[in-house]
């Protein structure tokens, strides 16, 4: 397992875009201003993801709560690993709880599984999915509600 990056869960996506390129001066590698996902790499290696928080609480089940930041997600800590489904196999038995099953997001290009530490941090394992099972373009209706599931 390794990090994949980390990914800021934003609620004015266009100002965030401009703060990190232009502020900030890093290069965006996907996105734009319009959103809803753009990535920049660091100087040095990683990357810094950011993701309209409306569409991470959709998929992650938590659109329910108020929008304030208390209630929502702020970040998202990406691991990237070998097989998503075999590390739940995993972590069901350590007695570790994910917010749902593990999905495809063709979209996203992404094979996906949620969690939480114990301090209720977002966790969100990645494993690429083949180039066949890619989409051109991210779609926000995407996202699966899980209903409260493990939250």
């Amino acid at each position: 397992m390794k990090l994949d990056n980390v990914r800021l869960l934003v609620v004015r996506f266009d100002e965030m875009f401009h703060f990190y390129r232009d502020a900030l001066g890093l290069t965006p590698t996907w996105g734009d201003p319009a959103g809803p996902y753009a990535s920049f790499d660091l100087p040095g290696g990683g990357s810094i993801g950011l993701f309209r928080r409306e569409i991470m609480a959709s998929t992650v089940g938590t659109a329910a709560r108020p929008p304030e930041d208390s209630a929502q997600d702020r970040f998202n800590l990406v691991l990237r690993v070998d097989d998503v489904d075999a590390l739940a196999v995993a972590l069901g038995q350590r007695g570790v709880a994910l917010l749902g099953a593990p999905r495809d997001m063709p979209s996203w290009g992404l094979r996906v599984a949620h969690l939480r530490d114990p301090d209720g941090n977002l966790l969100e394992l990645i494993q690429d999915l083949p180039g066949d099972a890619l989409t051109s373009s991210f779609h926000e209706d995407e996202t699966v509600s899980l209903g409260g599931q493990g939250i």
